[in-house]
C-alpha cells in the first residue's frame, strides 16, 4: 500500500494543489513500514482547458523552451553521428543524414530565436512577464 500526504515548505498538511513537498510511504501487507519518498513537483498541471495549457505555456521562458529542444535534439544528433559510422547501408546513411540535417535546422532556429531575443534586450525591449 502508498500512503500520499501533501505539505506546504513548513511541513504542514495542504491540499495537493498548494503542495511544495509530497511524501509517500510505502507499506508490506502487514502494515510495516518498507519505504519513504520525499520529493517536490516541478510542474503542477491540473487545468482541464487547452486554453489554460496554452497560457501556462506561453508564460514560461521562451529561452528554457529553446535550451531544453537544442539539448535534446544534440543528444539525438550525437547518436545519429554513431549510427551513421557503424552503418554499412547506402539507404541508411543517407536517411540518417536526412534526419541529422533536420536536427541540425531546428538547433539553427533556436539559436536564431536566441540571437533576436539577445539583440533586443540590448536594445532595451525586454519581453519577458
Amino acid at each position: 500500500m502508498i500512503k500520499t500526504e501533501f505539505f506546504d515548505d513548513e511541513y504542514n498538511s495542504v491540499n495537493e494543489i498548494d503542495a511544495q513537498l509530497i511524501l509517500q510511504s510505502i507499506y508490506d501487507d502487514n502494515g510495516n513500514l518498507i519505504k519513504k519518498i520525499e520529493w517536490s513537483p516541478k510542474f503542477k498541471s491540473y487545468s482541464t482547458s487547452n486554453e489554460d495549457a496554452r497560457n501556462r505555456i506561453i508564460s514560461k521562458n521562451v529561452q528554457d523552451h529553446y535550451l531544453e529542444i537544442i539539448i535534446g535534439v544534440q543528444r539525438a544528433i550525437d547518436l545519429l553521428w554513431r549510427y551513421h559510422g557503424m552503418s554499412d547501408d547506402i539507404t541508411q546513411k543517407q536517411q540518417i543524414l536526412n534526419t541529422l540535417f533536420i536536427g541540425y535546422e531546428r538547433i539553427n532556429f533556436a539559436l536564431s530565436n536566441f540571437d533576436y531575443d539577445l539583440r533586443h534586450k540590448k536594445r532595451g525591449f525586454d519581453f519577458e512577464l
